[in-house]
């Protein structure tokens, strides 16, 4: 049995998911970065923008990487 990194692990995960280790919003999701959730369940996750053009823009995105 081959072993793997932790890293090596993180991205198969992430590839098996069909998440993207390199994608801002798919770190988002995995918990890598913090947020301000708003709304979560099994499809998308909404929350709050860290750097918003306005008040209270808020992103909605889908959980599978498209």
């Amino acid at each position: 049995m081959k072993a793997y990194s932790i890293h090596q692990f993180a991205r198969l995960a992430a590839f098996m998911n069909k998440m993207n280790p390199d994608c801002t919003f798919c770190k988002i999701i995995d918990g890598t970065f913090e947020n301000s959730n708003i709304y979560e369940d099994g499809s998308l996750i909404a929350f709050m923008d860290t750097q918003p053009v306005n008040a209270g823009h808020i992103l909605i995105v889908p959980k599978k990487h498209v």
